[in-house]
């Protein structure tokens, strides 16, 4: 199991391109005064027949051919269960997969929400191809952006200079900086909410 939910998301979409998605949605979200996070992710890739959304959380079976087994799924669910939350998957060949995750983030066994920044990054430029959408909402601050505006930044602005592609990365860093958060818990959301209030306001795009 991963030691951060950022690092299951990021196993999730690798099965999302797997199913020849080109549209993925990322939407983390904890209403204010929740002691829930609810992790949800949406493709428009290939989806399941009933028989493997059936025995998708049999850590056993995968429908991927070079895989002697799919543990992505089943340990999302370990994870999100263990904290005192659920998890579920909705799925067909016709529209996709929706998986969603809800974290309790009162248990001393709900797992670090983790590097967001690093997970949307390493998704937008190692799959320039895909349409990225992603919605962060924590108590009321929220953030949301896609692919296809900071690829069209990265590629217009693209060079072999170093300092160039830093920039740009800078720019989605920014972006998602404030949800690299070590602890899943409403202690750090706090901390994060004082420190955006000093700054003026939301963080908006």
């Amino acid at each position: 199991m991963f030691s951060e939910i950022a690092l299951h998301i990021l196993d999730i979409l690798q099965n999302s391109l797997y199913a020849s998605a080109t549209i993925i949605e990322i939407h983390i979200i904890k209403p204010i005064n929740s002691n829930e996070i609810t992790v949800r992710i949406c493709d428009n890739g290939s989806g399941m027949t009933k028989m493997q959304l059936r025995k998708c959380f049999d850590p056993f079976f995968t429908t991927k051919e070079n895989k002697a087994a799919g543990l992505g799924i089943p340990f999302f669910k370990y994870a999100a269960e263990l904290s005192g939350g659920n998890f579920s998957v909705e799925s067909d060949k016709k529209n996709g997969t929706e998986i969603k995750a809800v974290f309790c983030t009162d248990s001393i066994d709900c797992i670090p929400v983790g590097d967001i920044f690093s997970t949307v990054y390493s998704a937008f430029i190692s799959n320039p191809e895909i349409y990225f959408y992603v919605c962060i909402d924590i108590n009321g601050v929220s953030v949301n952006c896609d692919s296809e505006k900071f690829t069209n930044r990265f590629y217009e602005n693209f060079s072999l200079s170093t300092g160039t592609i830093n920039e740009e990365k800078k720019y989605l860093e920014n972006k998602l900086k404030c949800f690299d958060i070590y602890k899943a818990d409403s202690a750090c959301f706090a901390d994060y909410l004082k420190k955006i209030s000093v700054q003026g306001g939301k963080n908006e795009d």
